[in-house]
C-alpha cells in the first residue's frame, strides 16, 4: 500500500487541528519556537533553514527532499492549500487517486495578459533574476535550457511552489532546482545592484518558474487544481504579529 504525506510549509502559527492529514513544516528564524510536538522544522538534519530569508518555502521542501520517505508527496505553505472549485479543502484521497492518472498535480495556471514569463519575470524580479537563472541553468542543468526557453515565451504559469507528485518525480524536481538556485544565490552575492535584483525572497520567486520548467522538460501530464488563500491562524501568538522575513 503506497503512502502519502502532504505537507504545510509555514512560518506564521498555524491551528493544526483544522488539517489532520497535514504535516507543518515550519521555517524561518521562529520555527523552533512555532512548533509543537508532532511539527517539524527546517533547520535540522539535512538542511539549508539558515537561508530561507531568501529561499522562502523552499527551505521546507529542501528538508522533505532530504529528510522524508513517501510514495506521494504534496506540497502547500503558509496562506495557500490545493482546494476545489466549492472551496473544499482537497483531501488526502483526492491526491492518491488523482495520481494514478496524471504525474502530477499543480495550481492553476495564472494568466500573464501580453507578457510573457521572461518579461513577467524581469518586470516584477528585475533583469538580473533572468540573467541568472538563464546562465545557471546552462552551467548547471544545460538539457533543461530548451524548456526553459519554452516556458520564458509562456504567457501562463503555475506560481506558488506547490505541488504533489510521486517521490520520485519530487527528488528528480528537487535534483535540478537546488543546484540550479545554489548557482543563482553565489551569483547574486556579488551584484551591487539591488534595483534590480531583490535578494529577500527572490530564490522563491525564482523557483516558481522553474517548478514549470521541469514539468515541460520531463513531458508530465498535469492535472490543475485551485488554491485557496485563507489560512488559519493563531492570531494570539505574538509570533504572528512581527514575523521574521521569510516564506
Amino acid at each position: 500500500m503506497s503512502e502519502t504525506k502532504l505537507f504545510l510549509i509555514s512560518h506564521k502559527k498555524l491551528i493544526s487541528n483544522l488539517y489532520k492529514d497535514r504535516k507543518i513544516i515550519y521555517v524561518g528564524p521562529n520555527s523552533s519556537k512555532l512548533k509543537e510536538e508532532d511539527d517539524l522544522v527546517d533547520n535540522v538534519g539535512d538542511n539549508i533553514g539558515n537561508l530561507n530569508y531568501s529561499y522562502c518555502e523552499l527551505t521546507g521542501i529542501y528538508y522533505i527532499y532530504k529528510n522524508i520517505q513517501a510514495d506521494i508527496i504534496g506540497i502547500g505553505h503558509y496562506r495557500r492549500i490545493f482546494k476545489s472549485a466549492f472551496f473544499q479543502i482537497r483531501k488526502k484521497e483526492y491526491f492518491e487517486k488523482k495520481i494514478k492518472k496524471y504525474d502530477v498535480i499543480l495550481p492553476i495556471r495564472y494568466w500573464m495578459g501580453v507578457l510573457t514569463v521572461k518579461k513577467h519575470m524581469i518586470k516584477y524580479h528585475g533583469k538580473y533574476s533572468y540573467i541568472l537563472l538563464e546562465e545557471a541553468i546552462k552551467t548547471v542543468k544545460p538539457d533543461y535550457l530548451e524548456s526553459f526557453y519554452e516556458v520564458m515565451e509562456w504567457h501562463s504559469l503555475s506560481f506558488f511552489n506547490m505541488l504533489v507528485t510521486s517521490k520520485k518525480n519530487f527528488d528528480e524536481f528537487c535534483n535540478f532546482i537546488f543546484p540550479v538556485l545554489n548557482y543563482v544565490y553565489q551569483k547574486a552575492l556579488t551584484i551591487d545592484d539591488k534595483k534590480e535584483l531583490d535578494i529577500n525572497r527572490y530564490i522563491g520567486f525564482l523557483a516558481e518558474r522553474l517548478v514549470n520548467v521541469f514539468v515541460k522538460k520531463n513531458n508530465l501530464k498535469a492535472k490543475q487544481s485551485f488554491v485557496c488563500f485563507d489560512f488559519k491562524y493563531k492570531k494570539s501568538s505574538k509570533l504572528n504579529k512581527k514575523p521574521a522575513k521569510s516564506a
